[in-house]
């Protein structure tokens, strides 16, 4: 007989683990109806600590409230067997962040009034970003699925900006019991940002800002590679509480992440346009909360004649 939709683990949608309309990232509130937008510095500085931290300025003067890089260890990428998996294994080991830099950009980033954060891509650079005191982690939509990665960051207890673009509803929902398990037994999840964009699968469009936001009573961020700010305004416009684009000083430069980032004209446009839409907004809708998780599924048994 056919019964109601299933529902998310439990673990997913529990009271315990539903996070509140805001929260706080550094001095930073997000959810409040202001925008959190992050410029994506990502691996942009070229191995190179000078770019890095010109980088986190040009990032403040174009507008940004937070900067992002990646955390990865070159080494870890295991054995190449061709010529173009050797290049790519030594362009990350060129624009891998040495450990001593951490510190160095934070100080920057604290400096110009931005808030630092970084992607971990394991454990390691995790635990290292949390020793920093980094006030949340963004787990990249490839890494959804990487329950160790998860469950270290939920450990930490601070919010998660988890990628969610492309992806299936299951791993979603595997994802965040992973991360409510990190923080302890009984699960009690941190707050998660759900990090949306347009890479196809379920929720990954524009209208899936407002669809991930009701299912899972998270907040909803949104995260695109295109050249325009066109999508990032369409996805504040639904709702997103951030939006997060990368970011370089020069598209010309070598390597396909500058091609596809904005340079520090065009993110300050972008600002400006999100800054311009928010007054139209008004104020945050309210989250709906998650459905009883020990409702029973309805049967039905046919019509009455």
């Amino acid at each position: 007989m056919p019964t109601s939709p299933a529902s998310p683990p439990p673990s997913a949608r529990s009271p315990d683990a539903t996070p509140p309309v805001s929260l706080s990232l550094g001095d930073r509130t997000v959810g409040s109806g202001t925008t959190l937008v992050v410029a994506e510095i990502g691996s942009n500085h070229d191995g190179d600590l000078e770019r890095a931290l010109a980088l986190i300025d040009a990032a403040a003067a174009a507008g940004a409230d937070a900067v992002q890089f990646h955390s990865f260890r070159a080494a870890r990428a295991g054995t190449v067997h061709d010529r173009a998996a050797a290049d790519a294994q030594a362009h990350r080991a060129r624009v891998e962040l040495r450990t001593e830099w951490y510190a160095r950009l934070r100080e920057r980033a604290s400096a110009c009034g931005l808030v630092f954060l970084a992607t971990p891509f394991d454990e390691e650079r995790a635990t290292l970003l949390a020793a920093l005191g980094v006030p949340a982690f963004p787990v990249a939509a490839y890494d959804l699925e990487r329950t160790a990665l998860l469950r270290a960051v939920g450990g930490f207890g601070r919010p998660v900006l988890l990628g969610v673009a492309g992806a299936r509803r299951d791993a979603i929902d595997g994802a965040l019991v992973a991360i409510g398990e990190g923080a302890g037994a009984p699960p009690r999840r941190p707050p998660v940002v759900l990090v949306t964009g347009p890479n196809g699968g379920d929720g990954a469009a524009l209208h899936g800002v407002g669809r991930l936001d009701e299912r899972y009573a998270c907040l909803v961020g949104w995260s695109d590679r295109q050249a325009t700010p066109v999508l990032a305004l369409g996805a504040v416009a639904r709702g997103a509480c951030l939006v997060v684009k990368p970011f370089t000083d020069d598209r010309a430069r070598r390597g396909s992440e500058h091609a596809s980032a904005l340079d520090p004209a065009a993110f300050a446009a972008m600002v400006a346009a999100i800054r311009e839409l928010e007054p139209a907004l008004g104020e945050p809708r309210r989250r709906r909360g998650p459905l009883p998780v020990t409702r029973p599924p309805v049967e039905r048994v046919g019509r009455v004649r």
